[in-house]
């Protein structure tokens, strides 16, 4: 178990690296784009791929921050918390919401993606 632990472990880094990386590239993209469209040659394929790389850094980077535990939360309230009160509402917070809320996205794209 603790190996499949690890790989899991390592995916999440993998794709903190990768979605790092597509924030330089989508920034460098972004310059282009500016700069093409002020010269009137514009291109909706570079605009489109901004959005795929948007996409990809926020899908990517969602694992790596849990796994970071850099996640938003209500610091107004849970710097009152104690640790063990916080890892209580991380617990049922990832139960009530994370868990159903993936599942159901993954569940619909597999429909959208083989329907």
């Amino acid at each position: 178990m603790s190996g499949l632990l690890f790989r899991i472990d390592q995916l999440n880094r993998w794709a903190g690296w990768l979605s790092a990386a597509a924030v330089l590239v989508i920034t460098l993209l972004a310059v282009v784009t500016a700069l093409a469209r002020s010269a009137n040659i514009g291109s909706n394929a570079l605009l489109e791929l901004q959005w795929y790389l948007f996409s990809l850094i926020f899908l990517l980077a969602a694992g790596w921050t849990l796994q970071q535990d850099q996640h938003v939360r209500v610091d107004v309230l849970s710097k009152r918390w104690s640790a063990r009160t916080r890892s209580w509402v991380d617990l049922v917070g990832h139960s009530l919401v994370l868990l159903p809320v993936a599942s159901v996205l993954m569940w619909l794209g597999l429909q959208h993606t083989l329907g």
